[in-house]
């Protein structure tokens, strides 16, 4: 059994005992890494996927590349290129909307860490989350039991917006979606996407994700959490549980 805890950066990660997760292949996202000193360890992988989003995380990806992150998933841009080649960066295009090819069993566990390429030209794996991009990418490497955490699939409007074409901006650290108040705090940039389209979109793709691994018994994902909206799609196991397993 290969195990990865996926780490959501919803509120619900409160609720966990995160020191439970060191020595765990973990997967993190987006702006969590404020908090990595607090929880005493580095993910395994770290992802992101928007491209406004990744404006604001240059500073983090930077210090990231001096830790003990194995690989880090970047969406490309001409920003991210200027990192590369680094044998812990992997960088990927969006291509499609759905995960298809999650279908083929011959996809699964086709690379290790050492073997899987520094760049994807098509992934297609983004709908609405970059979890689902990172479930995409286990499938590759093989991982078959997944564990959500944190990933609460819930959000409220915030007051303290300031919104310019497709970017939203944050005058206070505020944040009441995510495990941090300033996660998205003041100053913060992401893009403005709208809430009930946000969510829509999120839903789908896990259900697309849960259909096309029906089709084999590749990969096992359960949700750990027992506030997220995920556990209407996805089997309930106490993270205690899952690391027993």
């Amino acid at each position: 059994m290969k195990k990865c805890v996926i780490i959501g950066n919803g509120p619900s990660l409160n609720d966990v005992d995160i020191n439970m997760l060191k020595g765990v292949d973990t997967f993190s996202f987006n702006r969590a890494y404020i908090a990595y000193d607090d929880w005493g360890f580095t993910p395994t992988y770290y992802g992101i996927s928007d491209k406004i989003t990744i404006e604001s995380c240059y500073d983090g990806i930077e210090k990231l590349l001096e830790t003990d992150v194995k690989k880090m998933f970047l969406l490309k841009n001409e920003k991210i290129s200027t990192y590369t080649p680094n044998e812990k960066i992997i960088t990927f295009d969006k291509a499609s909307k759905n995960v298809s090819w999650l279908r083929n069993k011959e996809l699964f566990g086709k690379y290790t860490i050492d073997t899987i390429p520094n760049n994807f030209d098509t992934i297609p794996c983004i709908r609405g989350s970059v979890c689902i991009t990172a479930i995409c990418f286990l499938y590759l490497l093989g991982y078959d039991s997944i564990a959500l955490i944190g990933m609460d699939g819930s959000f409220k409007k915030r007051p303290d917006v300031k919104r310019k074409t497709n970017k939203a901006m944050f005058t206070e650290d505020n944040d009441i979606n995510h495990f941090r108040k300033d996660y998205f705090g003041k100053g913060v940039v992401c893009s403005d996407i709208e809430l009930e389209k946000a969510l829509g979109n999120s839903v789908v793709g896990w259900e697309d994700v849960k259909t096309k691994l029906s089709f084999n018994n590749y990969m096992r994902i359960s949700v750990c959490n027992e506030r997220s909206n995920l556990i209407n799609i996805f089997e309930f196991l106490p993270l205690e549980e899952f690391l027993k397993m």
